[in-house]
Order: structure tokens, then C-alpha cells, then sequence
């Protein structure tokens, strides 16, 4: 649907956005009055605080309690500060369309904890009959990401983790396969971007090294 984007897609279209000398500094982006985040990590807090800066209602709705949010509390204290409302323990489970179709609302269902699973982990399960809406014109998707299957289906040879990333070794990352190295998130999973570029140029010297 229009109106629904990714986080970093909404991110770099507000930055993209030419504002004129009469919008008074405002990025001409069409977003309504009442925008949706989905997330609950540093990404999701940074679409939420721009869009309540915008000037929109804004909602930041996930699964999971504050507490447990992968955010500093400082910077869940100061999006909480610049207006976002927050939905916690909450899953969207269906987006509205409206006019030309575009967004025009967003179903949650709430969520509680349940018996611990096989692993002792606590089990987050949807509320009976807890289901409810808010009028929203955009919706914002910023959950995290994971690595791509197609890379282990492709090349069954790739040992690949529990959690999707690529088995390598702890140093060097070298994959299961000689040669063939990983690096980033796809070697770590998500973690932040300076990381994911130190991991690469270190792999760029092991691989430098290994053709030598």
C-alpha cells in the first residue's frame, strides 16, 4: 500500500525530500496526520522521533515489554519526551487501505506471556478478543532484519547458525567453505553499521592474506 514503508526507506526519503522557502522547513512527503512505527529498536525510535517532529501524531507499536526494548532507557525516556505514544506488547496483524490505496489504519492484537518453551524461554502469545485499530495514514516497518536463506539454499555447503547468520571462524571468517568469507551482519546478525564495516575491512586483510 502507499503510505506503508521501511524504516530506512522512511528515513532517507524525509532526508531526500525538498522542502520549499513556504513549508516552513517541512519535507514535502505526504504523511496524513498519524503515523505508525512498528519496532522497538534504535531504528524504530528514530522514524518515530522524526515524524512526531514533522508535526504527526505518532504511535510506536511492539511486541515486547519497555523494559525489554533493545534501546538505551535514556533514548526510550527522550523519544517518550518528544511525544511518541507508545503501544507496548502489541503485534500489527493487518494494515487498511484507504482511498488509492493507501494506508488508512492498522489492526494490533495484544499480546501476554505465556509457559516458557522447550529452550526456558518465556512465550509471547495474542490476547483473545484484545484485538484494536488506530487511524493511521502511514505505517513505518521497522523491525529488524535476517540474513537471506537463498544464501544456504544455493550452496547447501555453507554452514549456517541457528539464528540464520553464516558459520565462520571466530578471527578470520572463513565460512565452512574454503576460501569464502562472511563478514557484517550476515556474520554477526544485527548489530550497529560501524561494526558491520570494521568486520569487512578486517575479512578484506584475511582474504588479502589467504590469496597470498
Amino acid at each position: 500500500l502507499g503510505g506503508v514503508y521501511y524504516g530506512e526507506e522512511f528515513l532517507m526519503r524525509v532526508n531526500r525530500a525538498k522542502s520549499s522557502p513556504f513549508s516552513r522547513g517541512v519535507p514535502k512527503l505526504p504523511l496524513g496526520e498519524s503515523v505508525a512505527v512498528i519496532g522497538s529498536g534504535n531504528t524504530a525510535l528514530d522514524c518515530a522521533r522524526i515524524a512526531v517532529r514533522l508535526g504527526k501524531k505518532t504511535t510506536l507499536i511492539f511486541r515486547r515489554t519497555e523494559e525489554d526494548m533493545h534501546v538505551s532507557a535514556e533514548s526510550r525516556a527522550l523519544t517518550k519526551e518528544e511525544g511518541v505514544q507508545f503501544e507496548p506488547m502489541a503485534k500489527p496483524v493487518e494494515i487498511f487501505a484507504g482511498p488509492n490505496n493507501f494506508a488508512a489504519g492498522i489492526k494490533c492484537v495484544r499480546m501476554d506471556f505465556a509457559d516458557p518453551d522447550d529452550t526456558g524461554q518465556w512465550q509471547i502469545v495474542p490476547v483473545p478478543d484484545s484485538e484494536f485499530t488506530l487511524d493511521v495514514q502511514t505505517v513505518v516497518i521497522a523491525i529488524g532484519h535476517n540474513p537471506n536463506s537463498l544464501i544456504s539454499k544455493e550452496s547447501p555447503a555453507l554452514k549456517v547458525n541457528r539464528d540464520g547468520t553464516l558459520h565462520s571462524e571466530e578471527k578470520r571468517g572463513m565460512t565452512s567453505i574454503s576460501g569464502v568469507f562472511t563478514a557484517g551482519n550476515v556474520r554477526t546478525n544485527a548489530g550497529p553499521v560501524v561494526e558491520a564495516i570494521a568486520s569487512g575491512k578486517q575479512v578484506a586483510l584475511e582474504i588479502d592474506q589467504y590469496l597470498k
